[in-house]
């Protein structure tokens, strides 16, 4: 899902907020115009802790395409703003059953971010985190790219080999049991931030998003609505749970016929 030189030349244009509606947002190696937009109202300035959750899905719902899988229906200009997401990122969130289906290798660093992460800061690649009460991943296939760090999200009553294959391959501090039959997210996002990573990008999948938002972690929604219609029975963007959870827009993007957009989680007061 890494932008390719084809991807950068997408055109975006904003179409909220009404201020610069009509703009084209400017492109250049290191996208400085994208990351000033998706840094605003994050807290990057203070290093507070923000997570946010980047989807796609179809018009009418889909959170993946014929094949199961998400990148068959996210499109170049999706793919840009996915891109710049990661590299605001201190750490990418990413549930089990997304990292297993998706086929998610170690991230690895993008030499067109790597000064903007170093001026703030960052490392020049962010940290994989897996959210995976049973440590279930195929660290064979996750670890045969890429040269990010790993942690693993887990529980107390995780397979132990399982947990020891993960410590002796990525480094011992690469698991962090938070909870005992399953993770709890807030111990964990605690945790992260203990070490540094407060910004924050969750990629799924539906289940994490939903589990987010339940327990009121959810800062911001960045959804891509693809041009396709799906149809069938896939899954949509959320699990099922019943939520109440108040969003207000704050960016609507387009490129390629897609409506890119950003939504803030209204708090209660």
């Amino acid at each position: 899902m890494d932008a390719d030189a084809s991807t950068k030349q997408t055109t975006l244009h904003q179409l909220l907020p009404l201020s610069g509606a009509g703009r084209e947002v400017a492109r250049s190696q290191d996208e400085a115009s994208l990351v000033a937009l998706y840094r605003e109202g994050t807290g990057w300035a203070e290093r507070s802790r923000w997570l946010r959750c980047n989807m796609v899905s179809t018009i009418d719902g889909a959170a993946m395409g014929s094949d199961g899988l998400s990148g068959s229906i996210s499109g170049k200009a999706d793919k840009r703003v996915f891109s710049v997401l990661r590299s605001v990122a201190d750490a990418v969130v990413v549930g089990s059953g997304t990292i297993n289906a998706e086929r998610y290798t170690l991230l690895s660093a993008k030499p067109a971010h790597r000064q903007q992460r170093l001026d703030a800061g960052q490392d020049v690649v962010p940290t994989l985190v897996i959210v995976s009460s049973r440590a279930n991943v195929d660290l064979d296939h996750l670890l045969s790219a890429g040269s990010s760090p790993l942690v693993v999200l887990t529980s107390a009553t995780a397979d132990r080999k399982r947990l020891d294959a993960i410590r002796d391959r990525a480094g011992s501090d690469s698991v962090l049991p938070v909870g005992d039959e399953s993770v709890d997210l807030r111990r964990g996002l605690d945790a992260l931030a203990e070490r540094g990573l407060v910004q924050l990008l969750s990629e799924g999948g539906p289940r994490t998003l939903t589990a987010f938002a339940r327990e009121g972690l959810l800062d911001e929604l960045d959804l891509t609505l693809s041009p396709r219609l799906s149809g069938g029975n896939a899954g949509r963007i959320l699990d099922g749970y019943p939520l109440d959870t108040r969003l207000a827009q704050h960016t609507l993007l387009t490129g390629d016929d897609a409506l890119i957009g950003r939504w803030l989680t209204l708090r209660d007061r």
